[in-house]
């Protein structure tokens, strides 16, 4: 269990809070990060950090119900990697806290290469796609359109993620 400090300004002084904040159990590290960090660890744990480059904004454009206090941040590689190292990835936050992993790798990159790099366990293929549902999390790793790989970790005792989940699931059954 991860102990944060919050920090509370009273009439009198100062009072310090300490809240337990817990991280999905099992959770898998990709490339150091993992789900339930906060931004600063998520920017300090990222492996390839130092090949890219680092940019804020908000998590999404679609309609958030909770309206939170989503945010985002993206990384992107400086040069093409020529090893198993995204060329770009997106960390997306729910209440401070990391809550999805978006990661999209050259098409020179093949599905097996990202699941050795990244040490999933046990796979389970749907239509092209490679699925895991993990402790905690839900993980795909896909084909996109333009040849790209995609790899999505995303938080499945979050709400939010709830409906895609469901829909990657039935990736095998789309057209």
């Amino acid at each position: 269990m991860l102990v944060v400090p919050l920090l509370s300004v009273a009439a009198v002084g100062v009072v310090v809070l300490v809240a337990e904040v817990a991280r999905p159990p099992g959770t898998t590290s990709l490339f150091g990060v993992e789900l339930g960090m906060r931004m600063d660890e998520v920017m300090g744990a990222f492996e390839p950090r130092e090949r890219g480059t680092w940019s804020l904004g908000a998590t999404s454009t679609r309609a958030e119900p909770d309206g939170g206090d989503d945010t985002g941040i993206s990384w992107t590689a400086r040069a093409a990697p020529s090893d198993v190292t995204p060329i770009r990835a997106r960390f997306e936050f729910h209440e401070s806290r990391l809550a999805a992993v978006r990661a999209t790798f050259s098409r020179s990159v093949t599905v097996a290469q990202i699941e050795q790099r990244v040490g999933l366990p046990e796979v389970h293929e749907r239509g092209g796609a490679h699925t895991w549902d993990l402790p905690g999390s839900f993980c795909i790793v896909m084909e996109e359109a333009d040849g790209n790989r995609s790899l999505f970790l995303l938080d499945a005792t979050s709400p939010r993620y709830e409906g895609e989940i469901e829909l990657l699931r039935r990736v095998d059954q789309l057209p």
